[in-house]
């Protein structure tokens, strides 16, 4: 008796994808790869009482994050949506966590502390002093909003670690080509949050979703051979 392979960590058995879902799948790559100059340039000191293009590139960089984060979020949605199993879904609700504490540091840590450093500096001395000391300690000291060591900080970084680790993981057990594995694995490196590394964590995140319909291909085949029952 000949049964279909079944396991329930592989996609669905659906046909190739045409030219339009990969053009959507091409889309979706396309996010990672507009974030990575942002996180090129991002900021390493804080804008406190700097000069007004460091504070110009702190907003541009927070701004620009707040409003990509979303749409990588859904890039990668779109690269584990046809995958179940323990390592897919732990990825799912990691991804549906980091969108919240990533969102919330950037627009505190990041857009919040950018736009008050921007009206400081229209200030007399005096209260731009203590407008500047103030957001030193929020930015500095503040153990649950701060951007330094604080509850956001310590939720959003790791939470892409394990969103990237489990990720990769489930595309193994659904037999993606060695490089959608790979690069998904590589993108923990966006967990750095700014500077080259995490460009190069983006750039691989960009691979992996790009080659993913390898993955429908792959299992598309693999359904189609019959076992022995």
């Amino acid at each position: 008796m000949h049964t279909p392979q079944t396991l329930s960590h592989r996609f669905a058995p659906d046909p190739a994808p045409g030219p339009g879902r990969r053009g959507l799948r091409l889309l979706a790559a396309a996010v990672p790869l507009v974030w990575a100059p942002f996180v090129l340039v991002h900021p390493t000191t804080t804008p406190f009482a700097g000069p007004a293009d460091r504070l110009d590139l702190w907003l541009t960089v927070h701004l620009a994050q707040l409003v990509l984060a979303p749409f990588l979020a859904i890039a990668v949605w779109s690269l584990l949506g046809g995958l179940t199993g323990a390592a897919a879904n732990t990825a799912k609700i990691a991804l549906a966590l980091w969108l919240s504490f990533f969102s919330a540091f950037d627009a505190i840590a990041g857009v919040a502390i950018g736009r008050l450093s921007q009206q400081a500096s229209h200030l007399s001395d005096e209260k731009r002093n203590a407008v500047v000391d103030a957001l030193t300690h929020l930015f500095d000291h503040d153990p649950f909003i701060g951007g330094g060591i604080s509850v956001l900080s310590m939720l959003a970084q790791p939470l892409w670690l394990a969103v990237a680790g489990t990720a990769a993981f489930a595309l193994h057990r659904a037999g993606a080509p060695r490089i959608t594995v790979t690069t998904m694995w590589l993108s923990l490196l966006f967990a750095t949050h700014g500077g080259p590394l995490a460009a190069l964590g983006l750039l691989a995140l960009a691979v992996a979703i790009a080659t993913a319909d390898q993955v429908e291909r792959a299992h598309v085949r693999k359904s189609a051979d019959p076992v022995n029952g």
